[in-house]
């Protein structure tokens, strides 16, 4: 039986030990790694990985969800029971629903490579811990400008008007700071030094948002003529602030650390969307889009033994990877839709992986040539052109017959016509015409000289005398000699109930109907609930006096006890 592991507070089942589950080759594998097993609990059936990263494993999407700090697996093992920590396995990193990284179709390496280079087990004993910041320090660095000869009565609110007024954001202003009067900005450096001045204008560095803003800011502000207190006109001065000398060490750490991890690649927001052109079995496959060309992906990777195999015995080769299961997945997965995130090489090269196999029936990005697209444009399995009966009979003997060149378009003469069925037994006994009833019918009464027939409804289809159209619904255009034709936009012959706005108009009818049906059963049954109650309390009383009537002439008078004198 499978064993249970809680995981993330659910129940999670999990396969039994040894056994790997089956793909539908829907997700690609995101990478393939190398590691150390640090625990294996063969009881609950999971473990933990110290992964390894060595320099040939470096072609990759970056991996950014964690995993260069230990891996778990909840079985999809092929691990031995009595594996013990410290061997090495090989793996492949996958996202869990969590967006958590796992490694799944864990199994011990053919091929050790930690004996013989352990210079690659460092990174495994010494883990780089981030560098401590100050607990002041801000976590985001937003762009500085420092603006002078602001006056001392302007307030966050004042700046932030003055800004509306010159066109800027004044939502973009992050953080504002106040700088101190020095002697300069006071004017009485020197002799002036005694003297007590009151200050008059002062300094701001203002925050923003984004670049964009602190040049925007800069640009509107540089300039701008300010009124002061005493009557003087001033102009703003704007330019970018110098950073602090924490930001640049700050900005170097975060240059040097882009420096070593840019071999893993760079992450990109676009998306690929596209068929797959072709695989190979090597691992790869090629994903081909009108956007981006021919992307490739790396589906899974094949040990060194097969590897130099491909070169030096090809027959060998193609038989060894046809037997594999990744392979057979990859495989499944050529000339399917698929969609995919995209990363970027060093070198500049566009990859693509979480390759992802798009539903059935779910419209492409791309242009109009796909065939996801066009399943849409396409009629449904079974679907045939309506075929267009000829008009029926005006009148009662009357007929109606195309003229030269006004015959039935696209579908020939009246002898291409589907037979009509005869009359089952009872119907149209007196043999008229076959159009003027319908099949096992008989005939009804003709209709008047000056009335032609019954009026077409929707798709050629009769109303009763004295009915009209559906409300809502104006009469059909009047096709040639008067007759009714079907509505703009409709197939010649299309029954009524293909049309939704007769759909629409008919079911408003039926729920009318039926509300008023409802209601009018409600109100009777009210009414004779009240009759039948009022009538029955009548009887009660009726029946409750006649036997009270009854009961006082039958009564007779009580006999007069006898008192009973005791002299003894």
């Amino acid at each position: 039986s499978s064993e249970m592991q809680e995981s993330e507070g659910a129940i999670v089942a999990l396969p039994e030990l040894g056994v790997m589950p089956v793909s539908d080759g829907s997700e690609a594998f995101v990478t393939y790694g190398r590691g150390i097993l640090k625990i294996f609990n063969v009881a609950k059936n999971f473990g933990f990985i110290s992964p390894i990263f060595r320099s040939e494993d470096s072609e990759g999407p970056p991996l950014n969800f964690g995993a260069d700090e230990g891996l778990w697996f909840f079985g999809n093992h092929r691990l031995p029971t009595r594996a013990v920590p410290g061997i090495e396995l090989t793996f492949e990193i996958w996202e869990n629903a969590q967006c958590k990284a796992q490694a799944r179709n864990v199994q011990v390496a053919v091929e050790p490579t930690v004996a013989s280079r352990p210079e690659d087990r460092i990174q495994e004993f010494q883990r780089e811990r981030p560098p401590r910041r100050h607990p002041n320090e801000p976590k985001v660095i937003y762009p500085s400008v420092y603006i002078s000869d602001v006056p001392v009565e302007y307030t966050e609110v004042t700046i932030r008007e003055l800004h509306k007024q010159l066109g800027l954001n004044p939502d973009a202003i992050m953080g504002l700071k106040y700088l101190p009067f020095t002697e300069i900005s006071l004017g009485v450096a020197g002799e002036n030094k005694e003297a007590h001045v009151t200050p008059v204008t002062g300094a701001v560095i203002l925050r923003y948002v984004n670049q964009e803003a602190a040049n925007a800011a800069v640009e509107r502000l540089k300039g701008h003529p300010i009124r002061t207190s005493k009557g003087a006109t001033k102009y703003l001065g704007a330019k970018h602030a110098a950073p602090a000398k924490w930001v640049m060490q700050r900005k170097q750490e975060e240059e040097d650390e882009r420096k070593q991890t840019n071999s893993r690649g760079e992450m990109l927001t676009q998306k690929v969307r596209g068929a797959v052109a072709r695989v190979s079995m090597a691992g790869y496959g090629v994903i081909k889009s009108a956007e981006w060309g021919e992307v490739m992906w790396r589906q899974y990777e094949l040990p060194t033994n097969l590897r130099t195999m491909q070169f030096a015995d090809s027959d060998k080769f193609k038989k060894e990877v046809e037997s594999r299961d990744d392979y057979k997945r990859l495989k499944e997965m050529q000339g399917k839709e698929v969609e995919a995130e995209l990363y970027k090489l060093p070198d500049g090269q566009v990859r693509a992986w979480h390759v992802r196999v798009v539903q059935a029936g779910v419209p492409s990005v791309e242009g109009g040539g796909s065939s996801s697209m066009r399943a849409f444009e396409a009629p449904a399995p079974g679907w045939a052109e309506p075929v267009p009966f000829p008009p029926e009979h005006m009148g009662s003997g009357q007929s109606h017959t195309p003229s030269s060149g006004q015959g039935w378009q696209g579908h020939g003469d009246m002898s291409q016509m589907p037979p009509m069925r005869s009359a089952p037994h009872g119907g149209m006994q007196d043999g008229s015409h076959e159009g003027s009833s319908a099949p096992g019918m008989h005939r009804g009464p003709p209709m008047p000289p000056h009335m032609g027939g019954p009026p077409h409804g929707p798709g050629g289809m009769g109303c009763g005398p004295g009915m009209g159209p559906p409300p809502g619904m104006g009469g059909p255009p009047m096709g040639p000699n008067g007759m009714g034709g079907p509505p703009n936009g409709m197939h010649p012959g299309m029954p009524p109930y293909a049309d939704p706005y007769y759909q629409a108009q008919m079911m408003q009818m039926m729920q009318a109907m039926h509300a008023q049906t409802k209601r009018e059963k409600k109100e009777k049954k009210k009414d004779k609930k009240d009759k039948g109650y009022k009538k029955e309390k009548k009887e009660k009383k009726r029946q409750r006096s006649s036997s009270s009537r009854r009961s006082g002439r039958s009564r007779s008078p009580r006999p007069v006890k006898k008192q009973l004198i005791d002299d003894d």
